[in-house]
């Protein structure tokens, strides 16, 4: 490795790309061994009516804000029915409770919980 890749591997570039769970610039080498830590990566899981619900920290952004955790629903074949991404570990709980909860009609804080893309 040239001492130039070793700098990129190791070190937190002014810019970051790369964040922990707590929303703390990390470099490329704690990323990678964070991305390989399942118990680490994984937030919730559920399955839902043959959908699969599944919430990540990705701990990658390339935006303004690090929207480093990820909620995805999947069909049975794998493809993306809908995908938020989220800045907080808390949001990314939140978002995943309300998408439970929406698809299995349940309610959030005593209301119905509406299609986020639904208006009034």
């Amino acid at each position: 490795m040239t001492p130039e890749d070793e700098r990129l591997w190791n070190e937190v570039p002014a810019a970051p790309l790369h964040w922990d769970r707590l929303g703390v610039p990390i470099s490329l080498r704690e990323w990678a061994e964070l991305l390989g830590d399942d118990t680490y990566r994984r937030i919730a899981s559920d399955d839902i009516g043959g959908l699969w619900v599944s919430t990540v920290w990705i701990g990658i952004s390339s935006s303004f804000e690090p929207y480093v955790f990820e909620t995805a629903v999947f069909e049975p074949d794998g493809s993306i029915v809908e995908q938020d991404r989220y800045t907080t570990e808390a949001a990314a709980r939140d978002g995943h409770a309300a998408i439970v909860a929406r698809l299995t009609g349940q309610t959030v804080n005593s209301r119905p919980v509406l299609d986020r893309h639904t208006s009034g």
